[in-house]
């Protein structure tokens, strides 16, 4: 149905794969000084469908709870920051979670390695209606978990794009 868990949810894996985004704060977790979470994205190489994931560090949902244990100090374990850079080949050990429909990966305090240089992946071109299409209907978005899901946590462009509400 598109909306499946991952078949690894809940299982400790190393993964790995090419750094397509800069790390920075998610949404709105904290503050620049004090985040709770950042966030960046791997993908697989030559991969044109499956293949990308979104990379945590979050404290908090690794079970990391003392006073001392902020984003900090878990990206000194990791080294997050540091090997998380755009178009960097990443080898790293996470839990695979789910949020809101999301497959994410939350990196334990393990050092990521970064591997060397690696191309970053060019875009995959896609239509907004492989994601949402609207019902005229009732003048909302479907989002079209069937077709979109493969493009899940991917570096992908869609052309020309139409806004016309953004509240």
């Amino acid at each position: 149905n598109g909306i499946d868990l991952s078949y690894h949810n809940g299982d400790t894996l190393w993964i790995q794969g090419v750094c397509t985004f800069q790390p920075c704060l998610y949404a709105q977790s904290g503050s620049a000084g004090y985040p709770q979470r950042v966030a960046s994205f791997l993908q697989t190489p030559g991969s044109n469908a499956f293949g990308g994931i979104q990379v945590f560090i979050d404290p908090a949902a690794i079970g990391m709870t003392n006073a001392s244990d902020s984003v900090h100090a878990l990206d000194n374990y990791t080294n997050f920051v540091n090997n998380f850079q755009p178009g960097t080949l990443v080898k790293c050990k996470g839990i695979v979670s789910n949020f809101s429909g999301n497959t994410q990966f939350l990196l334990v305090k393990t050092p990521s390695v970064a591997l060397g240089a690696a191309a970053m992946p060019s875009p995959i071109v896609i239509t907004i209606d492989s994601l949402s299409k609207l019902n005229t209907q009732t003048a909302s978005q479907t989002i079209q978990y069937l077709s979109g899901e493969k493009y899940e946590g991917m570096y992908v462009q869609i052309n020309n794009p139409i806004v016309t509400n953004v509240s």
